[in-house]
């Protein structure tokens, strides 16, 4: 019980003696209080110097705490600052020994002088900080002003680089009413640059360098000189978010467009491609719209995105080409030469395109350049001559030749006889059935009173192909003879007959076969036109790949050097930013 009331007795002390000097200091700075504002007769309108004529100076220094947004399409840069000010007022001094070595105090702005600091280039109207603290006094007359605010100014936004782009936004400080003989504005203790210390870093923006430097300018109404102090932050954007969201998609927008090259000429899906992609440029266009001010110079990301809007275009000119030429027929359009001689035989060798047997059918066709590349087989064709009817007088007239042979004939007959056999055999398999043949060498044929002969001759020129077989028909009554896979030299003919053994007798037919030959002639005339024509399809669908691949190494060379060329004049794309250390280097530059 008695440690109890000891302990209360001693708790009560204490608190009484804590009181009590709480009461002396508030007594204390009361009378302070009163002597600087009211026994002297203390003016809070009046600026604080002995003489009028001199001039107050004033140091200040920016705390920049943050920096909220940057918005391009206002013009405008909105931050979160403190404003350092102080000052040197002659009648608020006094001795701290007088009044209980009272060596601060803080007192309602409105009781002290405050010069009017406002921001100049403001953008909001709003030229004065919105919250306006306490000011310390201390002993020695000096008063400290920071009052907080968040100013939204104007800034010259140059987009030529956006988004690899870099800012240098202005703060200018001064008095609205005072002139620089009056006010004399100076930076804190020599540091020209903006305090970092409770700086918050921002996720679009990289802080470059916080200068400041004094200025003078001219009153407007009055004339004289005003001094004002000046902040300049130079900050650099982030490209992430704009690399992410804005040239990527466009490249690949790109990319996907060079696509229509590889999809067939025949089909629609080539125009609908490249306009769905020109459609969605057109959306990023707008986007893009929204985000940037108008400007006279064109932003860089905008170069890139007309760029890619005209690499666009071309595409679908160069496919509603590529489309029509895919189209053509030899009903419509003949092929000029020197487009055959480019498109169909030197560029494909360049671009790796490779058609079958396109090398050999140009060898066959003997032209230089030829107008068409079959890719159908070579067929072992017979040569058919077809003759008048011998009249019967005259088949009784003639009468069986018996010549004396050598043994040197007999071997040449027996190499007839195998060629054609092996002929008829090659014959058998590749024509008709409808077709039957008689060996003139084994004596068997056909006779009738008044039919056509067909004569039966196999040739294989030694600078011919092996398989290069001629099917010629001549009609009866002529001598002139026509053939019906390919046109032939007089030359030419001249060989065939040559090689043909004019000691083969003709084999007589009837009028039905003789029906039968026209109509094989007309057949095979058919289906050479069938077969040409497909060919000369052929060569302009053969025309539109060349240019599908043509078009899409030219246009994928361009798109990566206009990329490339894009990028290359964007200005510290390949520059990293420390934020971190510069923050740290600009603190302690300051200290």
């Amino acid at each position: 019980m008695l440690n109890y009331m000891l302990l209360l007795f001693f708790s009560m002390n204490t608190q009484f003696l804590i009181s009590a000097e709480m009461d002396e200091r508030d007594i204390n700075e009361q009378k302070l209080h009163e002597d600087l504002f009211h026994k002297n007769s203390y003016n809070s309108l009046i600026r604080p110097v002995v003489n009028t004529s001199s001039s107050l100076e004033i140091n200040f220094s920016l705390v920049l705490s943050a920096i909220i947004n940057v918005d391009e399409k206002n013009q405008v840069i909105i931050t979160n600052v403190w404003l350092q000010m102080d000052w040197i007022d002659y009648q608020l001094a006094w001795d701290p020994s007088k009044y209980g070595n009272i060596s601060k105090i803080k007192v309602d702005n409105k009781f002290v002088w405050v010069p009017d600091v406002v921001l100049f280039n403001n953008a909001d109207g709003k030229f004065e900080p919105s919250y306006t603290p306490n000011c310390v006094i201390d002993n020695s007359g000096s008063v400290q002003f920071i009052p907080p605010a968040i100013y939204t100014s104007s800034c010259s936004i140059d987009v030529e680089y956006f988004p690899f782009d870099q800012q240098e936004c202005e703060m200018k400080f001064g008095s609205w009413t005072f002139e620089g003989k009056t006010l004399n504005y100076s930076f804190s203790r020599g540091n020209d640059r903006m305090d970092l210390s409770d700086y918050m870093k921002n996720g679009a923006w990289d802080i470059i360098d916080v200068p400041g430097h004094k200025s003078t300018i001219g009153d407007s109404i009055t004339g004289e000189p005003k001094s004002i102090i000046v902040f300049k932050l130079v900050i650099r954007r982030k490209t992430l978010f704009y690399t992410v969201n804005l040239i990527i998609p466009c490249f690949l927008h790109a990319l996907v467009c060079l696509c229509v090259f590889v999809l067939p000429a025949h089909g629609s899906e080539k125009i609908t491609l490249v306009i769905s992609v020109l459609v969605s440029l057109v959306v990023f266009l707008l986007l893009l719209q929204k985000i940037l001010p108008p400007s006279m110079t064109i932003p860089l990301i905008a170069k890139y995105f007309i760029f890619t809007f005209i690499m666009n275009v071309l595409e679908i000119i160069m496919t509603v080409i590529i489309i029509f030429a895919s189209h053509r027929s030899p009903r419509t359009a003949i092929m000029p030469k020197w487009i055959c001689w480019i498109f169909l035989y030197k560029l494909p060798k360049y671009l790796f395109m490779e058609r079958p047997e396109h090398d050999k059918k140009w060898q066959k066709k003997n032209c230089s350049p030829p107008p068409s590349y079959p890719n159908t087989p070579q067929v072992p064709r017979a040569n058919l001559f077809v003759r008048q009817p011998v009249p019967e007088n005259q088949q009784r007239r003639q009468k069986p030749k018996t010549t004396a042979t050598t043994s040197s004939d007999l071997r040449e007959n027996e190499r007839v006889n195998e060629r054609v056999n092996a002929w008829r055999q090659k014959f058998k398999k590749s024509h008709s059935p409808g077709v039957t043949l008689s060996s003139s060498a084994s004596g068997s044929h056909f006779s009738s009173d008044e039919s056509p002969t067909i004569e039966m001759r196999e040739f294989a020129p030694p600078n011919l192909p092996t398989n290069g077989h001629r099917c010629i028909l001549r009609d009866p009554g002529t001598s002139q003879s026509e053939e019906s896979l390919c046109q032939a030299k007089p030359s030419e003919i001249s060989k065939l007959m040559a090689f043909s053994d004019p000691n083969l007798s003709p084999i007589d037919l009837t009028r039905e076969l003789y029906s039968a030959s026209n109509a094989i002639k007309f057949i095979c005339r058919q289906m050479k036109n069938n077969e040409d024509y497909n060919t000369v399809l052929d060569d302009w669908k053969y025309l539109a790949a060349v240019l599908d691949r043509l078009m899409m190494i030219i246009f994928i060379l361009v798109s990566l050097g206009g990329t490339l060329g894009v990028l290359i004049n964007a200005p510290h794309i390949l520059e990293t930013v420390d934020q971190d250390k510069i923050i740290a280097d600009i603190i302690k530059a300051r200290n």
